[in-house]
């Protein structure tokens, strides 16, 4: 789990405290582009920044528990295998 300092760019800024990140981006259209596809799947996707490192974070779903995050993180990994979980730190 990394923790990071993220800004919510997205128009829905509801971050809970684990979320799971499924594609990171130097080019925000990039971030865009991936959060356009899962919305079309039926998830919730926000673009977060990191802005120490100028990086968009796709987040493909957020909970409070690290549990369920790490389970979500879990299925995410079938077709984004790089999947990660990331720790809003407020």
């Amino acid at each position: 789990v990394a923790t990071q300092l993220l800004s919510s760019i997205s128009e829905t800024d509801r971050q809970q405290n684990f979320s799971v990140v499924v594609g990171s981006f130097s080019l925000k259209a990039n971030a865009d582009g991936l959060q356009q596809k899962l919305r079309e799947a039926g998830y919730d996707a926000q673009v977060v920044k990191n802005e120490d490192r100028n990086m968009y974070r796709v987040v493909a779903a957020t909970f409070d528990s690290k549990a369920d995050a790490a389970a979500s993180r879990n299925e995410f990994r079938a077709k984004y295998p790089d999947a990660w979980l990331l720790y809003n730190a407020q």
